[in-house]
């Protein structure tokens, strides 16, 4: 909107003004985090393609003055989003841009850290972070063993997980691609195993990088996670009307149940709960909506196969 969009530059101006009247700290006849651009330096995946560099700048400098920016240029770029680089000229610049970490960027959700990994100054990402525990291990060439290779990175800390892609191609599918995807379990472990960056390993010049998810894996995980929020809507919805069941005999059928439950409303799912094959006696029956509940509720301690069957509400209840 209109006030949005000059509430940005308000802040934006505020923020170019206090580091204009900021006297710079000098170390070294350097400026604060100049050289390696330590703790000033971004990096932004998620960043829609058709966004361009104006719109990244603006939506950025809000937080401090952008000294550079950066989107990595590759000839075939899979997916709808991209990366870029962003050198802010303060540290706390940076520091506060963070807070865009997870955020939506024109429809699509930012993953935003400092360049080195870490999620704020001085502060390493936590061990249970995947993405920090990873490498990327090139130039092992197409015999790598396995079992080999898991024993020689393993000198650098516990290993997680070590995939070793096979080549798509290769009649023989022994041979691999070159490369390994390693999770080790804590960032200690991972920092160690970059340092084998250059070294020899089967007579061969290792590259060992952080790894960085690629299109593919974003795409694999969004799938993953709509799936899981489908099949909790699904669960969820199924157990919305349900009722619990309890004093029928163990022979008892679901046909036999739900022909005696039909009339209350439409069945949605029936599930007879089973210890080492045997059914417990006792059943979950859902329906379709809150009237159908009800009229269930009401047979309560009505005869069923000349036993009293005990209907109850199976809101606490569990399988």
């Amino acid at each position: 909107t209109i006030a949005a969009a000059m509430s940005t530059k308000k802040r934006k101006a505020k923020v170019e003004l206090a580091e204009e009247a900021e006297e710079p700290k000098i170390q070294d006849g350097k400026e604060e985090g100049d050289g390696e651009c330590l703790g000033r330096k971004l990096y932004v995946a998620g960043i829609p393609k058709a966004v361009s560099k104006d719109v990244i700048n603006e939506r950025f400098s809000q937080y401090g003055r952008i000294e550079d920016l950066v989107i990595p240029e590759t000839k075939k770029v899979k997916g709808k989003t991209r990366i870029a680089f962003l050198t802010f000229k303060k540290v706390k610049g940076a520091q506060a841009a963070l807070a865009e970490d997870g955020s939506d960027f024109e429809g699509a959700m930012l993953k935003v850290q400092l360049a080195d990994g870490s999620r704020s100054k001085g502060t390493p990402a936590t061990e249970q972070d995947e993405d920090m525990t990873r490498v990327f291990v090139a130039g092992l060439g197409d015999s790598c063993d396995k079992d080999t290779l898991t024993e020689f990175l393993s000198k650098c800390g516990e290993i997680a997980e070590l995939s070793l892609p096979e080549s798509k191609a290769a009649k023989n599918k022994s041979i691999v691609r070159g490369f390994a995807i390693v999770r080790y379990k804590t960032n200690q472990a991972a920092k160690k195993a970059k340092k084998l960056d250059g070294k020899i390993y089967n007579g061969k010049t290792l590259s060992v990088k952080s790894y960085i998810k690629s299109a593919s894996d974003e795409k694999k995980a969004s799938k993953q996670a709509k799936q899981k929020a489908a099949k909790e809507a699904a669960d969820a919805k199924r157990k919305q009307f349900r009722v619990f069941v309890s004093g029928f005999a163990k022979t008892s059928s679901e046909a036999s149940l739900r022909e005696h439950f039909e009339p209350c409303g439409e069945i949605r799912h029936i599930s007879i709960p089973k210890k080492e094959g045997i059914p417990r006696g006792i059943a979950f029956v859902s329906f379709a909506s809150k009237v159908a509940m009800t009229e269930a509720l009401r047979l309560d301690g009505q005869e069923f196969r000349e036993r009293p069957l005990k209907v109850a509400s199976a809101t606490a209840k569990s399988e």
